[in-house]
Parts: C-alpha cells; sequence; structure tokens
C-alpha cells in the first residue's frame, strides 16, 4: 500500500515541474487538513521541512501569514466543520483573493 506521504510527495513533484515552480516561489500553501495531522504530513512530504520538523517549524511561527509558509491562515477545513463535498470549492474558492490581491478572508493572526 503506498502512503499518504509518498503521494503527497509525487503529486507535488509532478505539479510543481508541470507548472515550472519551485516550493520557493509559493506564498501560501493550502492543504486538505481535515485532521490535525494533515497539515504537518504535508508540510514534510511536499519538502518544505524535514520529515520531524513540521510541528517545531509550526510552533516557531512558520505556518503563519507572515511566516515562511503560510498555511490555512483562515482556519482551514476544521474551522468550517469539514462539509464534505464543500471542502474542495471553499479550498479553491477562498485563496483566490489571497493570491490576486494579497488580501485574506477571515484572518485569524
Amino acid at each position: 500500500m503506498t502512503s499518504l506521504a509518498a503521494c503527497l510527495k509525487v503529486i507535488s513533484s509532478i505539479s510543481s515541474s508541470q507548472a515550472g515552480l519551485k516550493l520557493s516561489d509559493l506564498d501560501i500553501f493550502e492543504c486538505h487538513d481535515a485532521y490535525a495531522i494533515m497539515a504537518a504530513l504535508s508540510l514534510e512530504s511536499v519538502g518544505f521541512v524535514k520529515k520531524g520538523e513540521a510541528l517545531a517549524f509550526a510552533a516557531g511561527g512558520g505556518i503563519r501569514r507572515d511566516g515562511k509558509v503560510p498555511i490555512a491562515t483562515s482556519g482551514g477545513l476544521k474551522a468550517r466543520g469539514h462539509p464534505v463535498g464543500a471542502s474542495g470549492v471553499y479550498q479553491v474558492v477562498l485563496p483566490a483573493p489571497t493570491i490576486h490581491f494579497n488580501f485574506y478572508f477571515y484572518e485569524l493572526w
């Protein structure tokens, strides 16, 4: 069985290659954080931090809006009650103003 971490690593590698981007080119990172551990696993699997360093990175402010890798600045899926079916739409629509206008809806910090 293939692990989630392995899948994330492959998918992020393919998509960044197709887009012609490196991780350092990204200003914001949206992950499917239906469970608390998902953000940490995503940070490590995609390559933002080394394995085992995600929690310290987050605790040190690395995922805040002004951090190195802003994640879920609106609270993420758990803050929305993770509405099945609507989660994907939420993750595409809500970050759009951030990407285009540097404007954060529902910003927590």
